[in-house]
């Protein structure tokens, strides 16, 4: 079970099981880019910035490697990002490495402004499991299958789609 997830809802349902996907382009609707980032839309914001296969960049002509589920970011870059200052965002993922929801490292000698940051749990967060696995509303021990499921979630995926481009 993925730390601080709870087996029972707030009411004693089950709506707390199974996991939803977000695109990533969620981070250009305007209500997530008001400032500054809550606690919880700046973890959230972190599992969106993690690689989600292993991959390089390049800070001061120095090549770091970023492996699935980590983050390649200075606490400044972090700063901007949320509207915090950088001592709150060392303060924030020191908090989660306490909490052991990450580990974070600054141990490219060269680039000592960027540090790797490891989301601990990833691929409970963001397991590759198929579309249909996606929770949609509460779930119930007997869910039911519709014959047009397919048609439905394409649907609902363009639905998404048209809600975070529109202007509010």
């Amino acid at each position: 079970m993925v730390r601080g997830c709870s087996t029972l809802g707030l009411f004693g349902d089950s709506m707390h099981r199974g996991w939803i996907k977000l695109w990533r382009c969620i981070t250009d609707n305007d209500f997530w880019q008001q400032k500054p980032y809550s606690p919880g839309q700046a973890w959230v914001d972190l599992m969106m910035m993690a690689n989600h296969k292993e991959g390089t960049i390049r800070k001061g002509g120095v090549v770091i490697t970023v492996k699935r589920g980590q983050v390649g970011a200075s606490e400044r870059y972090l700063a901007e990002r949320w509207g915090w200052s950088r001592g709150k965002v060392r303060r924030f993922l020191n908090t989660l490495k306490k909490s052991q929801q990450v580990d974070h490292q600054t141990d490219h000698p060269k680039s000592t402004a960027t540090q790797v940051i490891t989301i601990l749990n990833y691929d409970q967060y963001q397991g590759d499991g198929p579309a249909d696995e996606l929770q949609t509303g509460p779930q119930t021990d007997h869910q039911q299958y519709q014959n047009n499921k397919e048609k439905n979630e394409k649907k609902k995926i363009e639905d998404a789609k048209n809600f975070f481009h529109r202007d509010w």
